[in-house]
Protein backbone atom coordinates (compact mmCIF):
# COMPACT_ATOMS: atom_id res chain seq x y z
CA UNK A 1 0.00 0.00 0.00
CA UNK A 2 3.23 2.24 0.99
CA UNK A 3 4.74 2.13 -2.23
CA UNK A 4 1.42 2.06 -4.80
CA UNK A 5 1.24 5.49 -2.77
CA UNK A 6 4.29 6.80 -3.11
CA UNK A 7 4.63 5.93 -6.60
CA UNK A 8 1.21 7.82 -7.62
CA UNK A 9 1.96 10.67 -5.25
CA UNK A 10 5.53 11.54 -6.89
CA UNK A 11 3.95 11.12 -10.34
CA UNK A 12 2.53 14.23 -10.06
CA UNK A 13 3.73 17.58 -9.09
CA UNK A 14 1.91 18.41 -5.53
CA UNK A 15 3.07 19.58 -1.85
CA UNK A 16 0.84 16.84 -0.23
CA UNK A 17 -0.27 13.57 -0.12
CA UNK A 18 -3.78 13.56 2.01
CA UNK A 19 -4.29 10.37 2.81
CA UNK A 20 -0.94 8.98 3.14
CA UNK A 21 0.18 6.49 5.29
CA UNK A 22 2.21 9.27 7.03
CA UNK A 23 1.35 12.40 5.17
CA UNK A 24 4.84 13.45 4.19
CA UNK A 25 5.16 16.67 2.21
CA UNK A 26 6.04 16.61 -1.38
CA UNK A 27 8.84 19.21 -2.38
CA UNK A 28 7.23 20.78 -5.88
CA UNK A 29 11.01 21.80 -7.44
CA UNK A 30 11.71 18.23 -7.04
CA UNK A 31 9.08 16.40 -6.80
CA UNK A 32 10.56 13.69 -3.87
CA UNK A 33 9.96 13.08 -0.71
CA UNK A 34 12.94 14.30 1.71
CA UNK A 35 12.57 11.86 4.06
CA UNK A 36 10.56 8.53 1.88
CA UNK A 37 13.25 5.51 1.87
CA UNK A 38 14.63 3.72 -1.41
CA UNK A 39 15.13 4.68 -4.76
CA UNK A 40 13.16 8.80 -3.92
CA UNK A 41 16.65 9.74 -3.16
CA UNK A 42 18.35 9.28 -6.35
CA UNK A 43 14.99 11.58 -8.10
CA UNK A 44 16.47 14.72 -7.66
CA UNK A 45 20.20 13.87 -9.59
CA UNK A 46 17.45 12.39 -12.36
CA UNK A 47 15.44 15.50 -12.34
CA UNK A 48 18.72 17.77 -12.92
CA UNK A 49 19.46 15.57 -15.78
CA UNK A 50 16.18 16.12 -17.41
CA UNK A 51 16.62 20.23 -16.55
CA UNK A 52 19.83 19.75 -18.87
CA UNK A 53 18.34 18.12 -21.40
CA UNK A 54 14.91 20.02 -21.84
CA UNK A 55 16.79 23.57 -21.03
CA UNK A 56 20.45 23.03 -22.70
CA UNK A 57 21.71 23.57 -19.75
CA UNK A 58 25.24 22.52 -18.76
CA UNK A 59 27.95 23.83 -16.09
CA UNK A 60 30.71 22.15 -18.23
CA UNK A 61 29.58 24.13 -21.14
CA UNK A 62 29.31 27.11 -18.80
CA UNK A 63 32.93 27.13 -17.69
CA UNK A 64 34.51 26.37 -20.75
CA UNK A 65 32.37 29.02 -21.97
CA UNK A 66 33.97 31.45 -19.76
CA UNK A 67 37.06 30.16 -19.67
CA UNK A 68 37.28 30.55 -23.63
CA UNK A 69 36.03 34.27 -22.47
CA UNK A 70 39.08 34.39 -20.31
CA UNK A 71 41.65 33.45 -22.37
CA UNK A 72 40.54 35.93 -25.63
CA UNK A 73 40.98 38.89 -22.99
CA UNK A 74 44.17 37.92 -21.77
CA UNK A 75 45.02 37.28 -25.78
CA UNK A 76 43.84 41.26 -26.65
CA UNK A 77 45.69 42.58 -23.74
CA UNK A 78 49.10 40.41 -24.82
CA UNK A 79 48.85 41.70 -27.98
CA UNK A 80 48.48 45.15 -27.02
CA UNK A 81 51.68 44.66 -24.44
CA UNK A 82 53.39 43.13 -27.44
CA UNK A 83 52.87 45.50 -29.32
CA UNK A 84 53.71 48.12 -27.19
CA UNK A 85 56.87 46.46 -26.34
CA UNK A 86 57.71 46.48 -29.62
CA UNK A 87 57.36 50.10 -30.21
CA UNK A 88 59.79 51.09 -26.80
CA UNK A 89 62.16 48.21 -27.88
CA UNK A 90 62.58 50.12 -31.58
CA UNK A 91 63.34 53.65 -29.73
CA UNK A 92 65.35 52.32 -27.38
CA UNK A 93 67.49 50.71 -30.34
CA UNK A 94 67.39 54.84 -31.75
CA UNK A 95 68.43 55.88 -28.49
CA UNK A 96 71.66 53.63 -28.60
CA UNK A 97 72.04 54.21 -32.29
CA UNK A 98 72.01 57.84 -31.47
CA UNK A 99 74.14 58.09 -28.88
CA UNK A 100 77.70 59.36 -29.21
CA UNK A 101 79.61 57.47 -30.82
CA UNK A 102 76.85 56.94 -33.13
CA UNK A 103 75.75 54.28 -35.17
CA UNK A 104 77.83 51.92 -32.84
CA UNK A 105 76.06 49.97 -29.83
CA UNK A 106 78.49 49.84 -26.60
CA UNK A 107 78.55 46.19 -25.43
CA UNK A 108 76.11 47.47 -22.05
CA UNK A 109 73.55 48.58 -24.33
CA UNK A 110 73.94 45.64 -26.42
CA UNK A 111 73.14 43.54 -23.62
CA UNK A 112 70.06 45.38 -23.01
CA UNK A 113 68.86 45.22 -26.02
CA UNK A 114 69.16 41.53 -26.32
CA UNK A 115 67.10 41.18 -22.97
CA UNK A 116 64.66 43.18 -24.17
CA UNK A 117 64.36 41.79 -27.56
CA UNK A 118 64.03 38.38 -26.03
CA UNK A 119 61.19 39.76 -23.67
CA UNK A 120 59.27 41.04 -26.44
CA UNK A 121 59.72 37.52 -27.77
CA UNK A 122 58.62 35.65 -24.79
CA UNK A 123 54.95 37.36 -24.65
CA UNK A 124 55.06 36.32 -28.81
CA UNK A 125 55.28 32.83 -27.64
CA UNK A 126 53.11 33.43 -24.52
CA UNK A 127 50.68 34.86 -27.33
CA UNK A 128 50.50 31.93 -29.46
CA UNK A 129 50.21 29.36 -26.45
CA UNK A 130 46.73 31.28 -26.09
CA UNK A 131 46.22 31.53 -29.87
CA UNK A 132 46.52 27.39 -29.86
CA UNK A 133 44.02 27.23 -26.51
CA UNK A 134 41.49 28.97 -28.02
CA UNK A 135 41.56 27.39 -31.60
CA UNK A 136 42.43 23.82 -30.17
CA UNK A 137 41.08 23.85 -26.45
CA UNK A 138 44.58 22.49 -25.61
CA UNK A 139 47.63 24.02 -24.11
CA UNK A 140 51.14 22.73 -25.91
CA UNK A 141 53.84 21.92 -23.90
CA UNK A 142 56.56 22.30 -26.82
CA UNK A 143 55.26 25.79 -26.71
CA UNK A 144 55.22 26.36 -22.82
CA UNK A 145 58.77 24.79 -22.83
CA UNK A 146 60.35 27.54 -25.31
CA UNK A 147 58.94 30.33 -23.55
CA UNK A 148 61.00 28.70 -19.97
CA UNK A 149 64.41 28.52 -22.61
CA UNK A 150 63.95 31.82 -23.93
CA UNK A 151 63.26 33.05 -20.57
CA UNK A 152 66.46 31.39 -18.96
CA UNK A 153 68.26 32.45 -22.12
CA UNK A 154 67.32 36.12 -21.14
CA UNK A 155 68.25 35.59 -17.46
CA UNK A 156 71.69 34.08 -18.65
CA UNK A 157 72.12 37.02 -21.54
CA UNK A 158 71.82 39.58 -19.31
CA UNK A 159 73.41 38.76 -15.87
CA UNK A 160 77.23 38.89 -15.15
CA UNK A 161 78.52 36.60 -13.57
CA UNK A 162 80.74 38.91 -11.32
CA UNK A 163 77.83 39.99 -9.45
CA UNK A 164 75.93 37.01 -8.62
CA UNK A 165 77.44 34.20 -7.20
CA UNK A 166 78.14 30.50 -8.03
CA UNK A 167 75.24 28.61 -6.45
CA UNK A 168 73.44 30.61 -8.68
CA UNK A 169 75.12 29.77 -11.66
CA UNK A 170 74.89 26.11 -10.99
CA UNK A 171 70.71 26.33 -10.54
CA UNK A 172 70.96 28.30 -13.66
CA UNK A 173 72.84 25.52 -15.26
CA UNK A 174 70.61 23.16 -13.82
CA UNK A 175 67.48 24.82 -14.94
CA UNK A 176 68.83 24.96 -18.68
CA UNK A 177 70.00 20.73 -18.31
CA UNK A 178 66.17 19.99 -17.16
CA UNK A 179 64.51 22.02 -19.55
CA UNK A 180 66.81 20.72 -22.26
CA UNK A 181 65.56 16.99 -21.15
CA UNK A 182 62.14 18.15 -20.86
CA UNK A 183 62.15 19.54 -24.35
CA UNK A 184 64.17 16.13 -25.75
CA UNK A 185 61.51 13.86 -24.10
CA UNK A 186 58.75 15.78 -25.62
CA UNK A 187 60.38 15.69 -29.14
CA UNK A 188 60.60 12.09 -28.38
CA UNK A 189 57.20 11.94 -27.64
CA UNK A 190 55.87 13.64 -30.70
CA UNK A 191 57.84 11.86 -33.23
CA UNK A 192 56.50 8.39 -31.51
CA UNK A 193 52.77 9.66 -31.61
CA UNK A 194 53.15 11.09 -35.07
CA UNK A 195 54.86 7.29 -36.22
CA UNK A 196 52.43 5.37 -34.41
CA UNK A 197 52.91 1.94 -32.92
CA UNK A 198 55.12 -0.25 -35.62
Amino acid sequence: MAATWERDCTRTISTSCPGSPTDKTIDPLYNFAPEAPGPNRWRITRYLADLDRKKGFSLERLIAKVQTLVVSVLMVLMGLVVVLSTVHLGVLIAQEIWKQPRFLIAVPGLLEILGYFLLVLIGVELLETLKGYISKNVMHARVVLEVALIAVARKVIITEPDTVSGLTLFAIAALILALGAAFYLESKARNADATGPQ
